[in-house]
């Protein structure tokens, strides 16, 4: 899948993402619109409409929320769980 058919996935969507920049703040929203050197995203907080402006490269990953949820956290051992401290 290409760049520009990922976006377009996400934004036909209107799926909600993580984006994770280079210098590790992770902001939240749904991209808008893309181009050859940007995106647009309207963060969820945002009831106002306005949209942010990230450059692309700037950005470390995107990901989809809905996979972030569906992550199951790392689950002791019951030998851990079970002992006890003195």
């Amino acid at each position: 899948m290409t760049e520009d058919t990922y976006f377009q996935k996400l934004i036909t969507s209107g799926e909600s993402v993580s984006c994770f920049l280079a210098n590790g703040i992770r902001l939240q929203g749904s991209i808008r619109s893309h181009h050859g050197e940007a995106i647009f995203i309207e963060p969820h907080a945002n009831s106002r409409g306005e949209l942010m402006l990230i450059f692309k490269l700037q950005i470390s990953s995107i990901m989809p929320t809905a996979y972030e949820a569906t992550k199951s956290p790392v689950k002791k051992c019951a030998r851990e769980s079970s002992r006890t401290t003195r």
